[in-house]
């Protein structure tokens, strides 16, 4: 560990040669955003003339909360806006300009990219690899397509990396404030408070006794603290505005939720068998192995922030009891992070990035057939549910087994 204390200080104390570095990379950010104007404008032409639409459906959603808030009434007013309503304030300006929720969202997507590149700064990462995992993802497909049509994801990478970032940078304030924003946008991101908590305080980690390692140091407090009064603070105002209905579509919705269709998980056979009973023995089935799992990668891998969220958040999209393909997002922005601290020939990772689009295809055939052919293929749903989580089980694990030591970061 204090190899790479003296690895990140020695970047940091270069900063002239490090704004160089980043500076090379304008012209990979400009081509990124030219990309992202150009599916804009197709996007426009689509919408205008043709019957299927580019725009997300969810597009439409948030526009119109928007438009109930300026009219003083309450986003919630729309049917099916399940989110904080800061997202519809943000969004003000749509009902002037019907695109810039897409542009704004964009935008975020190239600041993802930016803070991709200062975590791989400060890790140490040289030029060339900083250039390969950015475009990793700027340039993915889905990352592309999925802000260009108008979906929000983009805001809570930017504020899930601006967390990582601060707290690599030992900025605990910044991070706290930026983590606990991230946790009111979207209640998932709390799964990384054990991974955060010890990954603040080194000087503890090489102890061997488990309560030393744990303890409230005083940065992890002031981090813990931070993140807990920007979540408050946006929760009770949220809730002086909306009341209730904030409360039950944004937090008790998704805690309750259960999808019997879009749902990759297996658990959504059971969802549909089980019809509108709670069984409690449902709930622990979903929720202790993904708690014992999140807790035991938080302890093992909390050295590495980087490669410790990135297999909490694959692990719990695999092993959530809702796992729709939006939700891939969560990890694909994670992943540019830990591409340097790979050791993998390119034909595995060839071979990952198959086999985890053929499980998909082994989900999403049947899923066709029920939903568009009016076949009753539940049970080789399930059956291509069960594919997709034992192939990102094994991705999990191929990933783990090809680590190098990331605690000597790597430079050109």
């Amino acid at each position: 560990m204090k190899r790479k204390r003296s690895v990140t200080k020695s970047c940091s104390s270069m900063t002239p040669t490090c704004a160089i570095l980043t500076s090379q990379m304008l012209s990979t950010f400009a081509l990124a955003s030219l990309v992202r104007g150009i599916l804009l404008l197709y996007g426009y032409v689509q919408d205008s003339y043709m019957n299927v639409k580019y725009s997300d459906v969810d597009y439409e959603v948030f526009g119109d909360a928007a438009a109930l808030v300026r009219r003083g009434l309450s986003p919630y007013e729309r049917h099916t806006y399940r989110y904080t309503p800061f997202l519809a304030f943000m969004l003000l300006p749509n009902t002037y300009l019907p695109s810039f929720g897409k542009i704004l969202f964009s935008v975020c997507d190239i600041v993802v990219g930016f803070l991709i590149d200062k975590i791989l700064i400060g890790q140490g990462i040289g030029y060339r690899m900083r250039k390969w995992c950015i475009s990793l993802w700027l340039f993915n497909p889905l990352t592309l397509t999925v802000s260009t049509r108008g979906n929000a994801e983009s805001i809570l990478g930017l504020l899930l990396l601006a967390a990582i970032y601060f707290l690599q940078e030992k900025k605990i304030l910044l991070a706290g404030f930026f983590y606990g924003t991230a946790i009111h946008f979207k209640f998932y991101p709390i799964i990384y408070f054990p991974s955060f908590w010890l990954y603040i305080d080194q000087k503890v980690q090489q102890r061997n006794a488990f309560l030393t390692k744990i303890w409230p140091t005083q940065a992890r407090t002031i981090f813990a603290f931070t993140a807990l009064f920007s979540t408050i603070a946006f929760t009770v105002f949220s809730y002086y505005c909306y009341g209730s209905e904030f409360l039950r579509e944004t937090l008790f919705y998704h805690v309750l939720r259960k999808d019997t269709r879009h749902n990759f998980s297996p658990y959504f056979y059971i969802f549909y068998l089980e019809g509108d009973s709670q069984l409690l023995a449902v709930k622990l089935m979903n929720f202790v192995p993904q708690a014992a799992l999140l807790l035991q990668v938080a302890y093992r891998y909390h050295y590495s922030v980087s490669l410790c969220s990135f297999l909490q958040t694959f692990l719990f999209v695999s092993f959530n009891k809702v796992c729709t393909s939006q939700y891939f997002l969560w990890y694909l922005w994670l992943l540019p992070l830990i591409i340097p601290t790979l050791d993998i020939r390119l034909a595995t990772g060839l071979v990952m990035a198959l086999c985890w689009l053929a499980a998909q295809g082994a989900w999403l055939a049947p899923a066709y057939f029920l939903e568009f052919q009016g076949w009753n293929s539940f049970v080789f749903i399930w059956l291509g549910s069960l594919v997709f989580l034992i192939a990102n089980t094994a991705i999990a694990v191929t990933i783990v087994k090809c680590q190098k030591d990331i605690r000597q970061p790597k430079g050109d």
